[in-house]
């Protein structure tokens, strides 16, 4: 390992990254009225080095504060490397911001992928989106595709689920954070998180087209560790 003075400091980290062996999507931005404001995306597989079922998660950043994050990892344990692993909601799928299906969560193994189906990058909009079908194994599931929108100058990310079930059934996605959560308005909420830098905000706009919905919030257990607020 070289130190860090010795590695090549040129030029500035690009509008957008993709790797696509990783499935991991990067997007960045900088403006005088949003200042820095990042964005992230995962496909993969459920098989990785020390896996997390996470496939879909997604990550939005003012400066250096995560404010819908990934809740990242738990204290190890003697069962964190065991049949047991994903016992706890850190390692499944329900400590992260993906989707449930009808009470089901992803499934862990390097058979459960999620595909980029669709990307299309300008220097104002990014757009990228997963196939998370093969993500889970409940049978309810016909389809689910997982699309990032990403407009650049705005400081604007949206996320939009399109799922199609086989019968009648529940579909949960949450939010993950360590900030408060406040209403402002029937579908209208802010992210409260306070900083060593003042406090940080982002609004976001719940559209179901429609459909009834309602919301509840819990601590996510995580002993030792910073506990995360789950938003669903």
């Amino acid at each position: 390992l070289y130190p860090t003075d010795h590695l090549p400091q040129t030029g500035v980290f690009p509008a957008h990254s993709l790797f696509e062996d990783a499935g991991i999507y990067i997007g960045r931005s900088h403006s005088e009225q949003n200042g820095h404001f990042g964005t992230a995306f995962k496909a993969g597989h459920n098989g990785e080095e020390h896996n997390h079922n996470d496939l879909g998660q997604f990550i939005i950043a003012l400066g250096s504060t995560q404010m819908v994050q990934d809740p990242a990892g738990k204290v190890y344990d003697l069962e964190t490397f065991t049949a047991k692993r994903y016992n706890p909601p850190m390692l499944n799928s329900y400590g992260h911001a993906v989707p449930m299906i009808d009470g089901t969560l992803q499934a862990a193994g390097r058979e459960r992928t999620s595909k980029i189906v669709r990307t299309s990058f300008t220097d104002e909009l990014d757009a990228i989106a997963l196939d998370l079908t093969g993500a889970y194994t409940n049978a309810i599931l016909k389809s689910l595709v997982r699309e990032m929108t990403y407009r650049r100058p705005k400081g604007k990310v949206e996320i939009s689920d399109r799922v199609e079930y086989a019968r009648a059934g529940r579909f949960e996605t949450p939010l993950s954070t360590y900030g408060k959560i406040e209403r402002l308005g029937e579908n209208d909420f802010v992210i409260v998180r306070e900083t060593k830098n003042g406090v940080k905000r982002l609004a976001f706009t719940v559209d179901t087209q429609g459909a009834k919905w309602h919301v509840k919030e819990e601590k996510i257990p995580n002993p030792k560790r910073t506990e995360p607020t789950r938003w669903a």
